[in-house]
């Protein structure tokens, strides 16, 4: 807990008040740490003390009042360096040295700093600090430190450890006033001189009921709140639950699904593997048949009947079709009747005219019937 070893009336002039304050307690034995498992030693502390001097007193305020301090506020680190998002500066350090001091009874060996805080800007604060000291309850508070500039962290002596590590190279960078219990429980303010120790006035009671009252009916609202908001939670997770089972009853559906065509594909394909192989084989059979039927036409021919026709019967051998064989044996068939005609012409000439030639066209005419039978069958 923070010492505040004074605290002086409010100066008129700057609106400061003068405070002095224990930063830490300061071992004399490397068998002893803090509550953050440091153990400060009076050669390191008295070597870096110097860096508190310029460095702000500060507090995270519990709410708009400005009244009730909370934590060192939120930090994050940004390129390297610590920063503070909702602390507030509240005060300077202007000296800070080592000495021993009275705390909670005892004599100790201490961190101590002097400076002012901003009485005419928090006076909120003031009364809270007033009211603290009035009752006899210390102000608690925790020393913040951190690397040096040349150094990329703080360095301790034999190396860092959960508990007994001992800093030997850092910076205080500040020194926050809390409203929740710190790790050195020796960092108490030490004195306020605005007011006395004593016995409370009818006004300090009832205004310290009134922010008691204030503060049970803030704490209520939020434990309603926190219950409201458990109950949406609750209800959400148990409906992200109902989601989350349906959505494995669908990814399971669709697995199902997946696997159904696949095996489907695979039928498919077998299938269209047979047709293929079917209709592969039912071409071939047209094919053969084709052939057949080519060559039983050709049959009906003489070898010297087809001659006129050669190209087309070569033709149909190479690529068998119903065309290229209607086409050779239309041509088969033309070449025979050209040659019957102009046989017929031949006779013709060579005959008396008379009865001879008109018996000699009927005995054509009724051949001509007996080749046009042999031509169309």
């Amino acid at each position: 807990m923070l010492k505040v070893l004074e605290l002086s009336n409010l100066d008129k002039k700057t609106g400061r008040r003068h405070a002095k304050i224990v930063l830490h307690e300061v071992f004399e034995s490397e068998s002893r740490w803090n509550k953050n498992g440091i153990t400060w030693l009076e050669p390191y502390v008295s070597q870096n003390i110097g860096s508190a001097v310029g460095q702000p007193f500060v507090a995270e305020f519990f709410d708009s009042d400005q009244d009730y301090p909370w934590g060192h506020g939120s930090q994050k680190i940004v390129n390297g360096e610590l920063q503070f998002e909702n602390s507030t500066v509240v005060g300077m350090i202007e000296k800070a040295y080592v000495e021993r001091v009275d705390v909670n009874g005892k004599t100790i060996l201490a961190a101590v700093a002097e400076g002012y805080l901003f009485a005419n800007r928090y006076p909120n604060f003031m009364s809270w600090m007033d009211t603290k000291r009035t009752e006899g309850s210390p102000i608690e508070s925790s020393v913040e430190i951190s690397r040096t500039s040349d150094n990329q962290a703080i360095i301790y002596r034999d190396g860092w450890k959960a508990e007994g590590r001992i800093p030997t190279t850092y910076e205080y960078i500040g020194h926050a006033i809390l409203g929740v219990t710190p790790a050195d429980d020796s960092a108490v303010l030490l004195e306020l001189n605005t007011k006395k120790k004593g016995a409370f006035t009818a006004m300090d009671l009832k205004e310290l009921q009134k922010l008691a009252e204030d503060r049970l009916v803030e704490l209520n609202a939020l434990n309603a709140k926190l219950e409201e908001m458990n109950t949406a939670k609750a209800a959400l997770d148990a409906d992200l639950e109902t989601k989350v089972a349906e959505v494995n009853t669908l990814v399971e559906e669709v697995k199902s699904l997946k696997e159904t065509n696949s095996t489907l594909e695979t039928s498919k394909e077998a299938i269209v593997t047979e047709l293929n192989s079917y209709k592969e084989k039912e071409d071939a059979a047209k094919l053969e048949e084709l052939k057949a039927e080519f060559n039983s036409k050709l049959g009906a021919f003489e070898e010297s009947e087809k001659v006129v026709a050669e190209v087309e019967i070569n033709a149909f051998n190479e690529t068998p079709s119903v065309e290229l064989m209607n086409k050779a044996v239309a041509k088969i068939n033309s070449g025979i009747v050209a040659s019957i005609l102009e046989k017929r012409t031949v006779e013709t000439n060579s005959k008396d005219k008379g009865a001879e030639i008109f018996e000699s066209f009927n005995q054509k005419d009724d051949e001509k019937d007996d080749v046009e039978v042999d031509i169309y069958s």
